[in-house]
C-alpha cells in the first residue's frame, strides 16, 4: 500500500483502523 500515491484510498483505511481501535478499547473498558 502506497499512501503517498493513493491518498484517497489510504485515508479510509486509516479511519477504519482508528474506529476499530476505539471500538476495541470501548469494549475493554466496559467489559
Amino acid at each position: 500500500m502506497d499512501g503517498r500515491r493513493h491518498p484517497e484510498t489510504g485515508a479510509p483505511v486509516v479511519s477504519y483502523l482508528n474506529f476499530a481501535y476505539a471500538a476495541h478499547h470501548f469494549t475493554l473498558v466496559n467489559s
